[in-house]
């Protein structure tokens, strides 16, 4: 995964974005890495990777705002305490 924090740019082919004003990034990150074992297997072609069509029909459970900030700041904190 890759952010875009520089604006309006196109970097190559095979590329897929999501952009939300109402969704948290920091929340989709961590649900597309828990997710990502279960993308890998959806994946098929000759050329790796996980297909347009996989990302677009993967269902994503999206909470209120608020409800993200504190999902993220959970396991943040959990994380943090694995390193400690």
């Amino acid at each position: 995964m890759a952010y875009n924090t520089i604006g309006d740019i196109h970097i190559a082919r095979q590329i897929m974005s999501i952009h939300s004003d109402w969704i948290l990034i920091d929340y989709i990150e961590l649900y597309l890495k828990y997710s990502l074992p279960t993308l890998e297997k959806a994946a098929h072609s000759i050329i790796p990777g996980i297909s347009r069509e996989t990302v677009l029909s993967t269902l994503i459970p999206i909470p209120p705002l608020e409800e993200q900030h504190r999902i993220v700041d959970r396991i943040d904190d959990i994380y943090q305490n694995l390193q400690d």
